[in-house]
C-alpha cells in the first residue's frame, strides 16, 4: 500500500494487494522524518492517527477484509483522521462520503474498513445546544433520505436511518427507524405515509410496522387513519402502491373544510386492480356535519372488442342542525353505464345508460347544465353499414 501526504493535509489511498502493513508504519516513519508531518488532532483523535488541518478531498481504491472493490470519494471541510490501530476513518466538519449509487452528506462521517460499514449523524450547536447541524441526508439513486443518523454497509448493501424520512411518487414516509434489509426493500417501524406536503400533515396513516418495496408497494398491519392527529379508523392491513403505474391499493384521501358542511376528508378508498382487462375503485366522502357520500366504479377493456363504465354513488345529506326540529336527512343514488362494443367491421353498439334519484343533480353536481336539467335520457344505438353501399 503507498500513502502520500501532503503539508496541505490532502490523504490519497491506493492500494495494492498483497503489501504488509509493516510497510506502510515504515513509510509513515520515513515522510515524517523528511517532511516533518504533524499529529492533528481533530475532536476526538487518538495517538496513532493522522489528519489534515484543512478541507480535504481524497479517494480509496480499496479490497479489504471488508469487500469493497470500488472508488470511494469523501471530503471534510475540518479533518480527515485516519488509526492504522483501530483501521477507522473519521471524517469532521461537513463530510461527504460517495460509494456507486450511495451518497452521504453529514456534518460527523466514521468509518469502519475491517466490516466496511460506515455512520453518519450530526452533532450539537455549540452556540444552541438544543439545535443539532449537519443531520445526515443519504442519496440512494434517485431516493433521498433524511434522518438523525445514518448506517450502511458497503459488503452487505444493508443500513438503516433513524428517525428517518423520505419520498415516492408523491407520497411522504416516516419513521422512527427505517432498515434497508434488500436492495429494493425497507422496513420501517413506527412509521407514518401522506400525501399532504405540510411540515405537520392534517392527515396520515399511521403502522408499527411497514414493509416497502422500492417503486412497487407498501405493506402496513396494522394501519389507522389520523386526522388532524385524531384516530378516525382503523384496518388490520394496508397497501399503498408506491410508484406511478397501475397497481392495487389505497387511495390516498383529500383534506379539508367546507363552510356548509365542516372538515371533510373526501376520495378515500381503494382501487383493485384485478386484472389486465378490468379494475374497481371505491371511495368515499366523509364530512364532519353528517354529510357522507359513497361512488363505487367498474371499468373494462377486451382489446378492441369491447370497453365501457359502470358506476354507482349513494349519499347522504342532512338538512339543518341535528337539534333543529325539521332536522331531516335526504338519500340520494345514481347509477350509469356506458358501454361500446364492436360487433362487425361493418357494425357496432353503444350504450348509454342513466338512473338517479330526482335531487342528485341538484344536491352534488357543480355543473350548470346538469342542475337545470329536469329530465334524464338513456339510450342504446346500434349502427350498420353495407359495403358498397352509403346506407347505414
Amino acid at each position: 500500500m503507498i500513502v502520500h501526504f501532503r503539508k496541505t493535509g490532502v490523504i490519497k489511498l491506493f492500494v495494492i494487494n498483497k503489501v504488509s502493513r509493516q510497510i506502510i508504519k515504515i513509510l509513515l516513519v520515513i515522510n515524517s522524518f523528511f517532511f516533518g508531518v504533524e499529529q492533528i488532532h481533530a475532536q476526538a483523535s487518538k495517538v496513532d492517527s493522522v489528519s489534515a488541518p484543512k478541507a480535504v478531498q481524497a479517494s480509496e481504491t480499496s479490497k479489504r477484509a471488508g469487500g469493497v472493490d470500488t472508488v470511494i470519494n469523501y471530503s471534510a471541510k475540518d479533518s480527515i483522521v485516519y488509526s492504522l490501530r483501530t483501521h477507522y476513518m473519521h471524517l469532521y466538519g461537513k463530510s461527504q462520503m460517495q460509494y456507486q449509487a450511495i451518497e452521504l452528506q453529514s456534518e460527523r462521517i466514521d468509518v469502519n474498513w475491517d466490516n466496511a460499514t460506515l455512520y453518519g449523524y450530526g452533532l450539537r450547536d455549540t452556540i444552541n445546544p438544543d439545535s443539532i447541524i449537519g443531520k445526515p441526508v443519504m442519496k440512494d439513486g434517485g431516493d433521498t433520505y433524511f434522518g438523525s443518523f445514518v448506517m450502511y454497509n458497503f459488503r452487505t448493501k444493508k443500513g438503516k436511518v433513524t428517525l428517518g424520512s423520505t419520498s415516492m411518487d408523491n407520497g411522504y414516509y416516516m419513521g422512527k427507524e427505517i432498515k434497508k434489509v434488500e436492495p429494493e426493500v425497507l422496513c420501517v417501524s413506527d412509521g407514518t405515509y401522506t400525501t399532504c406536503d405540510s411540515k405537520e400533515p392534517h392527515f396520515y396513516f399511521a403502522s408499527p410496522k411497514m414493509k416497502v418495496f422500492v417503486r412497487d408497494k407498501v405493506v402496513a398491519e396494522p394501519i389507522y387513519l389520523y386526522v388532524a392527529d385524531v384516530p378516525v379508523f382503523a384496518l388490520p392491513f394496508g397497501v399503498f402502491p408506491a410508484h406511478g403505474g397501475r397497481s392495487s391499493g389505497l387511495v390516498a384521501p383529500a383534506y379539508g373544510e367546507d363552510a356548509r358542511y365542516g372538515w371533510y376528508l373526501v376520495h378515500l378508498g381503494y382501487f383493485w386492480a384485478a386484472s389486465d382487462y378490468w379494475d374497481i375503485t371505491t371511495l368515499f366522502d366523509i364530512y364532519s356535519r353528517g354529510l357522507w357520500q359513497n361512488q363505487t366504479e367498474i371499468r373494462y377493456k377486451l382489446r378492441d372488442s369491447f370497453d365501457g363504465t359502470a358506476s354507482a354513488s349513494i349519499s347522504s345529506k342532512p338538512t339543518g342542525e341535528p337539534t333543529d326540529p325539521g332536522y331531516t336527512k335526504e338519500r340520494d343514488y345514481h347509477a350509469h353505464l356506458s358501454h361500446n362494443q364492436v360487433i362487425s367491421p361493418t357494425s357496432h353498439l353503444d350504450v348509454d345508460f342513466t338512473f338517479m334519484s330526482k335531487d342528485y343533480y341538484r344536491n352534488y353536481s357543480f355543473n350548470l347544465d346538469e342542475v337545470l336539467r329536469q329530465n334524464v335520457y338513456s339510450n342504446a344505438t346500434y349502427f350498420k353499414s353495407w359495403e358498397n353501399s352509403n346506407r347505414s
